[in-house]
């Protein structure tokens, strides 16, 4: 496949030349001459590809010799060759990198990839069925997009991310069947948009996650049936989107004891093992709704003891176990505050 894309080498070289020279006239009773002559050379490339890169096949590589950044997107696409170190001198992508379909690749350092410690748009992974490891992008320190990190049917950990501080867009991990928790990106402090992990059979845990403090988006940890604990989440202290924590293993919410406020709706829903809302004893302010719905176990929601402020609606139903009595206390308690702006629904729920 020929790439076809407006490129420019630009070479940037800097010649420093010192030159110090002494001349000294004689006369009858004294003389001298002197010469000091220093010079400094000093070579400095940068070499920036412009436009997009699409690699499938062997002849495909060539286009990038000799570069150093890529002020475009590249994608590394159904590569048919065996991978090697293509990507060795690269140390910048402006756009985003798409890495899907490589039926043969085992890890990213096959790439050569190991320099890269910028991304300007987002990193996506998407049904690489023989990825293990993310080996090689242990220099990378920020992606100025989102990082999706889906149906890696054989990745089994983060490991060669603790480099990242920053992801600009959202953390997407979905369909991942041997992700068991985020470690590996300890060092990750800001996320500009979402949080979302679907369908990850194995996650028992968010242990990983123990810089975040704030989340910009929304927190959506959806159909992983196998968590069981949100720790990782221990120093999260506001969500300015949605909190949805559906369909999982949780019997209580421990883990997230520092969260104050959730900018939009709150929803627990469909978690069949969940006893109590432990662990939110400290959240004060919901945004938009409180959606309690469809916990068998679900006893109580007096955990919500300094909640004073719901946006819109209180919605609590078909709990089989939790108390009517204890949906209707949780709601004297927001009204006494003047915290409620909308109405609520308690039905379906425990007569006691």
């Amino acid at each position: 496949m020929k790439i076809s894309a407006k490129w420019t080498s630009v070479l940037f070289t800097v010649l420093l030349t010192i030159g110090l020279t002494g001349c000294g006239g004689g006369g009858s009773s004294s003389g001298g001459d002197s010469a000091n002559n220093a010079s400094n050379n000093d070579d400095t490339t940068v070499s920036v590809y412009v436009g997009d890169v699409t690699i499938q096949n062997i002849e495909d590589v060539d286009v990038l010799d000799g570069f150093t950044a890529i002020d475009g997107s590249l994608y590394i696409d159904d590569i048919t060759f065996e991978a090697f170190d293509f990507l060795s001198k690269i140390t910048s992508i402006e756009g985003e990198i798409g890495i899907a379909h490589n039926t043969n690749l085992e890890k990213l350092s096959d790439l050569g990839i190991k320099n890269l410690q910028h991304i300007g748009g987002d990193l996506y992974m998407n049904y690489n069925p023989a990825l293990t490891s993310l080996a090689g992008l242990e220099n990378l320190q920020s992606i100025g997009g989102d990082l999706h990190i889906v149906d890696q049917r054989t990745l089994l950990s983060f490991e060669a991310l603790e480099s990242i501080q920053s992801i600009g867009g959202s953390l997407v991990v979905d369909f991942n069947p041997l992700i068991t928790s985020f470690s590996g990106l300890e060092s990750l402090q800001s996320i500009g948009n979402n949080v979302v992990a679907f369908f990850n059979s194995s996650l028992t845990s968010l242990r990983g996650l123990e810089s975040l403090q704030s989340i910009s988006g929304s927190l959506s940890l959806t159909s992983n049936r196998a968590l069981a604990s949100l720790a990782g989440l221990e120093n999260l202290q506001s969500i300015g989107g949605n909190a949805g924590l559906t369909d999982s293993d949780l019997s209580s919410l421990a883990g997230l004891e520092k969260l104050l406020s959730v900018g939009g709706d709150f929803v627990v829903r469909s978690n069949p093992n969940l006893l109590s809302l432990t662990g939110v004893e400290n959240l004060q302010s919901i945004g938009l709704d409180l959606f309690v719905r469809d916990n068998d176990a679900l006893t109580t929601v007096l955990e919500l003891n300094s909640l004073s402020f719901i946006g819109r609606h209180l919605y609590a139903y078909d709990n089989d176990n939790l108390c009517h009595s204890d949906v209707e206390e949780l709601l004297e308690q927001v009204e006494n505050a003047d915290g409620l702006t909308g109405g609520v629904q308690n039905v379906n729920n425990k007569d006691c």
